[in-house]
């Protein structure tokens, strides 16, 4: 009985642990393919990150690049599959994370996630934030950019053989047709 009462008081803890990270999210705006978005980062309140979503299909090809246009910031982000209202929600939905791929004069570098493979068609979230900014002045821009590869569509070999079968048919239907 003393342990499923501990049990119980541990499952509540974890619960309410968990309530403490959520935090509603508001996006920024959408991302698309080629264009470049600013955005600004602050050290006080909600806007210490920002949200931003964007549209893929299965099988694309998605880099994302955040450069930093304030020296100090030292860009960071988080993909997350789905959008939500509520940042507990996407927490099970982390794809990938990017960090110091580029490097960059000031702290630390800025991130790139180079050809991530999409499995599923729809609505992505990305997470902008700081790592490890100096937070010297109260407002850091960057700019982020999606590059989108939209997923190739083969042909195979049996149907290029069948279609290439078809077209001779056709060609020798058409020699016995003209007069001679």
């Amino acid at each position: 009985m003393n342990s499923f009462f501990k049990l119980g008081i541990a499952a509540v803890c974890l619960s309410v642990s968990a309530l403490s990270y959520a935090a509603p999210i508001s996006y920024v705006g959408d991302l698309t393919n080629g264009q470049t978005q600013t955005g600004s980062l602050t050290r006080n309140g909600s806007a210490s990150g920002q949200w931003w979503s964007f549209s893929a299909s299965a099988g694309d090809l998605v880099s994302i690049t955040v450069n930093r246009l304030t020296r100090q910031l030292d860009p960071a982000f988080y993909l997350y599959e789905g959008v939500a209202s509520d940042s507990s929600q996407l927490m099970s939905h982390r794809l990938a994370f990017a960090d110091d791929e580029i490097n960059v004069p000031g702290p630390f570098g800025d991130p790139r996630l180079d050809n991530f493979g999409i499995d599923a068609a729809g609505q992505y979230s990305l997470y902008i934030f700081s790592y490890a900014s100096n937070w010297i002045c109260d407002d850091y821009q960057y700019q982020v950019t999606l590059e989108n590869t939209p997923a190739q569509v083969d042909v195979s070999e049996p149907a290029i053989l069948s279609l290439f079968s078809l077209a001779l048919f056709g060609v020798a239907g058409l020699r016995k047709r003209l007069p001679r």
